[in-house]
């Protein structure tokens, strides 16, 4: 049995790892995955007005990110975190009151302050230990395990999550709260990080992040390549996918829950087997990979409709799985331990002026030619962005 568990979780005997597979599991019961969309719409939001709020998303991840990461790497990543959950614990309960989208872009302002508490700093706090214990060679492996669960317990909450809001649109958020005070409890159960003290310590600002991407090609290449990949998925799981499901008329809203299971399920096992298939594939055929598989499936959801357009939306809701994994997996070896936290933060700021950049815009161009045909023009925006950034790292030689 215990070899079992070790092929499956590996290090899950060290007291801070299998707390973090255990977060990670609970985490996955998200319950409003599968309805976000639908919640805006049921409370009188439009599309735009979906952009606005998604934009205040993003505008304060970029203010709050970096500051937030450069405190956990100066006091202690576990605090940051901690605090992080006990913002979201009270904000998801906050979304039940609000009633239009002005209150919903303050509460969002607020719940990205949570948000950054935790991101980053999580993953600077995993490494930081492995490097402690002497186990970095198994990084990979924790990542695409601990994704795992987050996407297969998802199954289960993506199904709850729909069929409380077919009792009560309300009810997600409060069981999502309830979540966030469980992880709470998870959290504090694990080991006190110390700030890590060296000989940078005294330069550690809250600019330092920006200073090692822009002095390393690698770390500049990846954040661009995930800002620019995995924006658009930001502004589509907060606002398009679960409407787009239903303009397609192939089920009724009460299979919503199971569709998202399904793809949760798949994104699990696509998760798990992350680091053989980086193998396999290699780093420049995985990102070549990615990148086709994007522009195909949102020409997919363009311009087929019926079965089609829900394999295409299936196909694409697969591609969120690789966005933590490959940004960490590719970036940490990159970055100082003193500063990694802020390091990471800074690369999820970038992301969040992109996402915010291309949740406006595309907001106002569903308005404007309609939900299909957006999804063309992101398409052919991908496309002449992403191989854009394939030729620079082949002609600068980026190394990953």
């Amino acid at each position: 049995m215990s070899a079992v568990l070790a092929r499956w979780f590996p290090l899950y005997t060290d007291k801070n790892i299998f707390l973090y597979y255990v977060y990670n599991a609970l985490y996955g019961l998200y319950p409003v995955n599968a309805i976000v969309g639908l919640y805006f719409l049921f409370k009188g939001l439009t599309f735009a007005e979906i952009g606005i709020v998604f934009t205040v998303f993003s505008l304060a991840g970029f203010i709050f990110e970096v500051p937030t990461g450069y405190i956990a790497d100066r006091y202690g990543r576990r605090t940051s975190i901690i605090i992080g959950l006990l913002i979201l614990t009270l904000t998801s309960l906050a979304w039940v009151f609000a009633v239009n989208y002005i209150q919903f872009a303050v509460i969002a302002g607020v719940w990205m302050v949570g948000v950054t508490c935790i991101s980053g700093s999580f993953e600077a706090y995993i490494y930081d230990h492995l490097v402690d214990i002497g186990a970095t060679e198994y990084y990979d492996d924790v990542l695409s395990k601990t994704s795992m669960l987050w996407y297969y317990t998802g199954a289960a909450g993506a199904v709850i999550g729909a069929y409380l809001f077919s009792v009560h649109a309300t009810f997600p958020y409060l069981m999502l709260s309830a979540i966030f005070a469980a992880l709470t409890a998870v959290v504090l159960c694990m080991d006190h990080d110390t700030p890590r003290v060296g000989a940078t310590e005294a330069s550690l600002t809250p600019l330092t992040g920006f200073a090692h991407i822009l002095s390393n090609p690698s770390l500049i290449w990846v954040t661009l390549f995930v800002a620019c990949f995995w924006g658009y998925h930001e502004f589509f799981i907060s606002s398009v996918n679960s409407p787009y499901i239903m303009s397609l008329n192939v089920f009724s809203v009460a299979y919503l829950g199971l569709f998202m299971a399904t793809s949760s399920l798949v994104k699990g096992y696509i998760s798990a087997h992350f680091a053989r298939l980086r193998q396999r594939l290699s780093n420049t055929g995985l990102v070549v990979v990615l990148t086709i598989v994007q522009v195909a499936t949102l020409l997919g959801m363009g311009l087929t409709t019926g079965l089609w357009g829900l394999a295409s939306i299936f196909v694409f809701m697969q591609l969120y799985a690789f966005e933590a994994i490959l940004r960490n997996s590719f970036a940490q070896k990159h970055i100082p331990s003193v500063s990694r936290a802020t390091t990471l933060s800074t690369m999820n700021v970038i992301g969040a002026v992109v996402a915010s950049t291309t949740g406006f815009g595309v907001g106002a161009l569903i308005d404007v030619v309609g939900l299909h045909a957006s999804f063309v023009w992101v398409a052919l925006g991908m496309a002449v962005v992403l191989t854009a950034l394939l030729v620079l790292r082949s002609v600068y030689k980026i190394q990953l």
